[in-house]
């Protein structure tokens, strides 16, 4: 049984799907070096047949604007991911993250706070990933640091309790970039290797099993790597020599290498050359070339692959309607792209806005967002996407119902909206249900959903409450699937 969390749609009605599969109709969004929710232990069938969310006693649910979160600082790069939302900015020696929250106010997580609050401490911390209802950071001195939801090991520290407050990953060192996938992570370290924790229930951390890790591991078979992505169930990584490797979850072909088996190894996915960058959907792939061609293959439920004929693609296919490229983002059901004059342009799932062109209709042709100027940087997150023009101001449309706009007023919008309080951004980020931003200064802010702390801005471990109008059962699970 197929599980997922109640949610609203346009007509403010309370809604729950259920269904056997994981259908390609089923609208959510990921992103590059993303996660969404937690699957259940391996492939077996799930304790209980309704979700039920474990609210971290004390913790906010949700946050609506950007305030700094404890125990991280110094971030000079973002990785997109699920839940909740962080920005990036300098502040005097090290950068410093910033969460929803309130501050640094005792050991509980920060309640709801309409104005940025700083940060406790700054450690020089230089990325961060945010998966379903976790985060990772990376600091200056190469360890990664975690935060959050923990069901599945994710947060890498030999337990699977969860924390509010932001902790080393033992036995990383030399960390270069952090991706976070649905409930899985990983670490690229300086010497071209691969690790990964977390899930692995379709083999996505890529050691040849398909048992859950509480510590990283490393992947097997990968050299010379520069660049990694998280997607629900699957991983990505790129390579010196422009090759790209993809494994974990493939029914819907988005490992690309022409089946739709999944691999608990890193496979090659053929038909690329040249390849500059790669992002992760929910379940698809896309792929970013040196001569501004975007490719894209997996599943194609709402014509995110750019293509309107097929459901799914299990080979690389050209994006058409698109050159001259210079980042891609890939959402749970639809992907963005950046060219080089700064427009931004997007197709796929548009339930809830995230396309940013006025409609709610899904569309399987590359169009321009609305409403924007030149863009520097994007993220595509569960249901919204983000973006940063070249002044500095973060804008954001799509689902809100948790506050990952940065707006109380409008569960959604289909048209960019500027967020509040925030200028001289460099980079974007976007969760399952948050949105990461980065200032030039080097401080990270975070805002959104925060049921497990995943904000970061609480000092103290958090113990998970059942929250009210659940279901006893399992941890709160965007998906479930046997």
């Amino acid at each position: 049984m197929l599980i997922m969390p109640k949610y609203r749609g346009r007509d403010s009605q309370v809604k729950t799907r259920r269904t056997r599969k994981l259908l390609p109709w089923m609208g959510f969004c990921l992103l590059a070096g993303c996660g969404l929710a937690d699957s259940p232990s391996g492939r077996g069938t799930p304790a209980a047949s309704t979700p039920q969310v474990l609210l971290p006693k004390g913790a906010a649910s949700r946050r609506a604007s950007p305030v700094q979160a404890l125990g991280l600082g110094g971030m000079a790069a973002l990785a997109a991911c699920c839940v909740h939302g962080m920005a990036l900015r300098a502040s005097g020696g090290g950068w410093t993250l910033r969460g929803l929250g309130e501050g640094a106010g005792g050991g509980e997580a920060s309640k709801h706070r309409a104005t940025p609050a700083q940060a406790a401490d700054q450690r020089g911390v230089r990325a961060v990933a945010g998966g379903y209802q976790y985060s990772l950071a990376l600091h200056a001195d190469g360890t990664v640091w975690a935060c959050g939801s923990n069901s599945a090991g994710q947060l890498g520290n030999g337990t699977t309790a969860a924390r509010s407050a932001p902790r080393p990953v033992p036995g990383l060192s030399r960390a270069v970039a952090v991706a976070a996938g649905g409930s899985h992570a990983l670490a690229l370290c300086a010497d071209g290797t691969v690790w990964a924790w977390g899930n692995n229930g379709y083999g996505q951390l890529g050691n040849g099993s398909t048992a859950h890790r509480a510590t990283p591991v490393q992947v097997p078979g990968l050299q010379g790597v520069v660049a990694v992505a998280g997607g629900y169930m699957h991983s990505l990584a790129l390579c010196a020599d422009g090759t790209v490797w993809a494994w974990g979850f493939n029914d819907y072909g988005q490992l690309g290498n022409g089946t739709t088996v999944h691999s608990p190894t890193p496979v090659p996915v053929p038909g690329l050359s040249q390849v500059v960058s790669v992002a992760a959907g929910g379940f698809h792939s896309l792929a970013l070339c040196a001569d501004g061609t975007v490719w894209a293959w997996g599943n194609n439920g709402f014509g995110q692959l750019g293509e309107a004929v097929s459901t799914q693609r299990t080979k690389p296919g050209r994006v058409e309607g698109l050159r001259e490229v210079v980042a891609v983002a890939g959402g749970f059901y639809h992907s963005l792209a950046v060219r080089a004059g700064g427009s931004l342009w997007s197709w796929g799932n548009n339930y809830s806005g995230q396309l940013g062109n006025g409609s709610f209709s899904s569309s399987a042709r590359p169009a321009p967002v609305q409403g924007l100027g030149a863009v520097t940087s994007v993220a595509a997150g569960g249901m919204h996407s983000v973006a940063v023009q070249a002044d500095g101001t973060v804008w954001a449309w799509g689902r809100n119902e948790e506050g990952q706009l940065g707006h109380e007023r409008a569960p959604e919008r289909a048209t960019p909206v500027r967020v509040p309080g925030l200028q001289g951004e460099v980079a974007v980020a976007a969760g399952f249900y948050h949105s990461l931003s980065v200032q030039a200064g080097g401080s990270l802010w975070a805002w959104g959903l925060n049921d497990f702390g995943q904000l970061g801005d609480s000092e103290a471990p958090l113990m998970p409450v059942p929250a009210p109008g659940w279901a006893q059962g399992k941890a709160r699970v965007a998906f479930m699937s046997r």
